[in-house]
């Protein structure tokens, strides 16, 4: 009987160690999944307002400029 629990015990004790390898696992692949997301996010925003700039050729000033400039008008 004292062998059968051992056996029991080691075996869980393996089960839990793999768990906490899988775990560590899905975190990394959590980081760099939010890390490529992050990225993604930046490119839609720059390339949003690249086609925002395109549609509304003001007197052409970049985005980046108007943005500053509001932030100007906004502090005031």
């Amino acid at each position: 009987m004292r062998a059968q629990l051992e056996e029991r015990l080691e075996r869980l004790r393996d089960e839990y160690r793999q768990g906490e390898s899988m775990l560590a696992d899905l975190q990394k692949q959590e980081l760099n999944l939010r890390e490529t997301m992050l990225r993604i996010s930046g490119a839609v925003q720059v390339l949003e307002e690249e086609l925002r700039d395109a549609a509304n050729p003001d007197d052409g000033e970049t985005h980046t400029h108007g943005a500053a400039e509001s932030e100007i008008v906004h502090q005031q």
